[in-house]
């Protein structure tokens, strides 16, 4: 598969430009600085893989369901992912996210899975892959029905989970678990909320 990857230092937003026959767009903000990318103009993106960042980094109008990779993301950095309406209007849109050697002392800001039209709807399920080292992510903000979680570290999200999450399955994975589902209890009613 093919790859363009972009390292940056300072603050940087890409627009107007096309990018056809790339499946795997690798960014890395670094220094604290942002970095922003309008891919309205991209065809048959597979993955968004933000490395080695400090800064956060934001994917708008992205135009195909592609996947998300954290990998070494820091220092409380951001990571946004929002698809074209069209994109996810269907009701069974799944995305993979991968979190990979995401540290526990300098964890993972606030990562935002949604739409153009709403910043975190449009996504009925994220399926979230741990693997390298243990990792905590402050705020997963997506109002997805369902959270599935594998691999072999352990993850934490420090922030409750959106009270539309009415499924966590988690059966196959092997790291210790730490997310708050107190208001997604409340929200689903007694009984309605499933963990397996």
């Amino acid at each position: 598969a093919d790859k363009l990857k972009y390292p940056s230092q300072v603050a940087a937003s890409e627009s107007a430009f096309e990018m056809k026959g790339v499946e795997t767009l690798e960014v890395t903000a670094d220094a604290v600085q942002p970095v922003t990318f309008d891919l309205s103009g991209s065809e048959g993106l597979t993955l968004l893989k933000t490395l080695n960042s400090t800064g956060n980094t934001t994917y708008n109008q992205v135009t195909s369901e592609a996947d998300i990779e954290v990998n070494n993301v820091t220092s409380g950095a951001n990571v946004t992912v929002s698809y074209q309406d069209s994109v996810v209007a269907g009701t069974a849109n799944d995305v993979t996210l991968t979190l990979a050697n995401n540290s526990n002392v300098t964890p993972v800001g606030t990562i935002t899975v949604g739409r153009t039209s709403a910043a975190n709807a449009g996504v009925e399920t994220i399926s979230a892959v741990v693997s390298g080292a243990a990792a905590t992510v402050t705020t997963l903000d997506s109002n997805i029905s369902t959270l599935n979680v594998a691999g072999d570290k352990n993850l934490t999200i420090t922030t409750a989970l959106n009270t539309t999450v009415d499924t966590v399955a988690a059966g196959g994975f092997t790291g210790a678990l730490n997310i708050n589902l107190t208001g997604n209890v409340a929200a689903a009613g007694e009984g309605a909320l499933s963990i397996t």
